[in-house]
């Protein structure tokens, strides 16, 4: 998990971090414990915590739903 050279996040049903690798907390400079509970839109941006959002709510594929969304 730590060792990924990209962001990796988890989130729970309601779309809060539950925990954020190594390389997150480097990108959003701030350790993992500031983060958490933190929602996917106020960390990810807006457009992507919407389109989380959608996904969590459809039984589509989410590369369906990547392809409406980018």
């Amino acid at each position: 998990f730590d060792s990924m050279g990209d962001m990796v996040a988890a989130f729970d049903r309601g779309l809060r971090l539950v925990r954020l690798n190594r390389a997150g907390t480097e990108r959003l400079g701030q350790p993992s414990e500031a983060l958490a509970g933190r929602p996917a839109a106020q960390l990810l941006g807006p457009r992507i915590g919407a389109w989380l959002a959608v996904v969590e709510t459809r039984d589509d594929t989410c590369r369906t739903m990547a392809d409406e969304w980018f």
